[in-house]
């Protein structure tokens, strides 16, 4: 299965399973291990993430930078649903874009995730 492929099985697979709920964001820093490990479905969903880039070749959200080496993550973008735990959808920014605006950083979040819950909108917790 090409890699276009895989992604689009893969965001159709969690749209269905979140279908008509809401989701809960995280953006996390890269190199913030210790985030990770309170959180078991994003620890797992960010070692995939990281053990298949040179297969899926990600980019970031942001400025497309392509993260499919070595290349810096600079912040994990994670989004799950309550309804359906043990999942999770994963992007990735990279070093240099993790450090833009957090409006900037919001605005290109809600790009992405507004792939995987249409006619979605942020609420602040």
């Amino acid at each position: 299965m090409s890699n276009r492929a895989q992604r689009r099985a893969s965001v159709a697979d969690f749209k269905r399973r979140v279908s008509g709920r809401h989701l809960l964001t995280y953006l996390i820093d890269g190199d913030d291990e210790a985030s990770l490990d309170r959180h078991t479905v994003l620890r797992d969903a960010a070692a995939f993430w990281q053990a298949n880039r040179a297969s899926r070749k990600p980019c970031c959200i942001a400025c497309k930078l392509s993260l499919a080496s070595d290349e810096a993550v600079g912040a994990f973008l994670f989004a799950t649903s309550p309804g359906s735990p043990g999942i999770a959808s994963v992007s990735a920014l990279c070093s240099t874009c993790s450090h833009l605006p957090l409006d900037q950083i919001e605005h290109h979040a809600a790009r992405i995730l507004s792939n995987l819950l249409p006619g979605g909108r942020f609420e602040d917790a």
